[in-house]
C-alpha cells in the first residue's frame, strides 16, 4: 500500500484554495493541510461590502464547515519559518507541521513607510477584509475626513468607497500625475475628471512626513512642507509587497517574490508557489513576471496542483487581462497596455462620441495591448486580435465603430478567457 502524500498549503486565498480543490480531484486519498490567518473571501467584493451593498457574510467564498466536509485540515495562524531540509513548517499558534509537497500562496500586503504615528487608530491600509472592518468601525465612531496617499487605481477605489459613505477626502500624490501605471494620459483624464467633479481635494508633489494624534487616535497628517491636514482617517495606498519574510533561511530563492519556473516550482525540490507572492521566471536568464490578477492566481494554483501530484503542466499567463470599475467607469487593460516611453511601439487611440475611450499598442503591425474605458464591447474582440497576432494595420485608420474585428481572427484561433 502506497503512503499517503502530505500536502501543505500556506495561504487560503484564491491561489491556495484553487490548489486545494484541484488536489482533492487529482488525489482524493491525499492528506491536505491549509495554514492561514485569514478565511477565504472574494477580495474583488471588498468595495461592495464597504459600501453596504452586501452583508459581511456574503463576502466569504466557502460556507462554514467546507474545510471539514472536504477533509482538509485547516490551521489558523501564520507561518514563521520553513525548514526545507527537515520538510517542516513552524507556525505561531500551533506545533510544527511536516510536508511531502508544499505550496506557498501567502499573497501580498500593502506597502507602508515608517511614518511617525503609523500605529495610531484611524491609520490603515486597504488590502484585505480586516482593513475594511477597521474603516467601517472608525466611520461608525464618527470619522468624517480621510486622507488617502497614492495616485494608483487602489487609491481611487478607496476614495470612491469613502465618498459613497459621505466622507470628505484629500488625496496626496508624490508625483505630478494620476493612474500612470495603468492608463495613458488621455485615459487617465477620464477618471481624473470624475475625481475632481466629486469634490476631492487633490494635492500633487505632496508627501506625508508624520501623523499626529490625541489619546492614540489620529487627528491629522503633517506634510513634508510642514502643513497639517486635519483628518480622522489616513489610508496609505502606495503599492504592495509579497509576503515572503518567513522564508528567510529556508534556501528557497526569493527576489522580492518567490521565484518559480514555468511549472510553478521553486528552487527547492517539492516546494511550489502561486499567486501574488510569486514571480514566474520561465527560463534561466528571463525576466521574472509577477502575478497580477485573481484569474492568474487561480490558474497557477490549478497548475501547481497538477505538478504536485506528479503531472507536468506548464503555466503560461498568456495575454494580461484585468478589468474592473472605478467611479462611473468600467475599464479593461490587456496585453502590453501601457509600455514605457521610448519602447519603440506605435499607438492608435479613439475617443468615442459617448465619452468612452480606447488606445491600442501596436508592435510591428500587430496589436500588442489595449486600454479600454467604458467601450467594453471591444474587450472580447481585442483580446482575440492580440492572441491571434494578426496584422491590424488596415484597421488603424478605419471606421472602428462599424468594423467587425472578429473577422480578422483566423478560423479556430479564438481563445477563451
Amino acid at each position: 500500500m502506497e503512503d499517503t502524500t502530505k500536502y501543505v498549503i500556506i495561504g487560503a486565498g484564491i491561489a491556495g484554495i484553487s490548489t486545494a480543490e484541484e488536489l482533492l480531484r487529482l488525489d482524493p486519498a491525499g492528506n491536505i493541510t491549509i495554514i492561514s490567518d485569514e478565511d477565504y473571501y472574494y477580495r474583488a467584493a471588498l468595495s461592495e461590502y464597504f459600501q453596504g451593498k452586501i452583508e459581511r457574510n456574503e463576502i466569504f467564498a466557502k460556507e462554514d464547515g467546507w474545510f471539514e466536509s472536504a477533509g482538509i485540515d485547516f490551521i489558523r495562524g501564520a507561518v514563521t519559518s520553513v525548514d526545507t531540509g527537515a520538510r517542516k513548517i513552524t507556525c505561531d499558534r500551533s506545533e510544527s507541521v511536516q510536508y511531502d509537497k508544499l505550496l506557498i500562496a501567502t499573497g501580498a500586503s500593502a506597502l507602508t513607510t515608517p511614518w511617525p504615528g503609523l500605529e495610531l487608530d484611524g491609520v490603515c491600509t486597504y488590502r484585505g477584509l480586516g482593513c475594511v472592518d477597521t474603516y467601517l468601525h472608525e466611520i461608525e465612531e464618527g470619522a468624517k475626513k480621510a486622507v488617502v496617499l497614492g495616485g494608483g487605481i487602489l487609491s481611487f477605489e478607496l476614495i470612491d468607497n469613502f465618498l459613497q459613505l459621505g466622507l470628505e477626502v484629500t488625496l496626496l500624490v508624490r508625483g505630478e500625475g494620476l493612474l500612470g501605471l495603468l492608463f495613458d494620459e488621455d485615459g487617465a483624464k477620464i477618471i481624473e475628471d470624475q475625481l475632481y467633479a466629486r469634490g476631492v481635494d487633490v494635492r500633487f508633489k505632496t508627501e506625508a512626513d508624520s501623523f499626529e494624534g490625541v489619546n492614540g487616535k489620529v487627528t491629522g497628517l503633517v506634510t513634508k512642507a510642514g502643513e497639517t491636514i486635519p483628518c480622522d482617517l489616513i489610508a496609505p495606498a502606495i503599492g504592495i509587497r509579497a509576503n515572503v519574510g518567513f522564508l528567510e533561511g529556508s534556501g528557497i530563492e526569493v527576489d522580492r517574490s518567490v521565484i518559480v519556473d514555468g511549472f510553478l516550482r521553486t528552487s527547492t525540490e517539492d516546494v511550489y508557489a502561486a499567486g501574488d507572492c510569486c514571480a514566474v521566471r520561465a527560463a534561466p536568464g528571463d525576466r521574472s513576471v509577477p502575478t497580477r490578477t485573481w484569474l492568474t492566481s487561480a490558474l497557477q494554483g490549478q497548475a501547481a496542483a497538477v505538478n504536485m501530484t506528479g503531472g507536468d503542466r506548464s503555466f503560461r499567463e498568456g495575454v494580461i487581462f484585468n478589468s474592473s470599475s472605478v467611479f462611473e467607469s468600467f475599464y479593461a487593460v490587456l496585453g502590453l497596455f501601457n509600455p514605457a516611453e521610448g519602447s519603440g511601439h506605435a499607438f492608435r487611440s479613439w475617443k468615442f462620441a459617448d465619452g468612452s475611450y480606447m488606445r491600442w499598442t501596436i508592435e510591428k503591425g500587430r496589436l500588442a495591448g489595449a486600454i479600454i474605458i467604458d467601450a467594453m464591447k471591444y474587450v472580447w474582440p481585442v483580446r482575440q486580435l492580440i492572441e491571434s497576432r494578426v496584422d491590424v494595420t488596415g484597421l488603424l485608420e478605419s471606421d472602428i465603430e462599424n468594423a467587425d474585428l472578429l473577422e480578422l481572427v483566423p478560423q479556430g484561433q479564438q481563445v477563451l478567457f
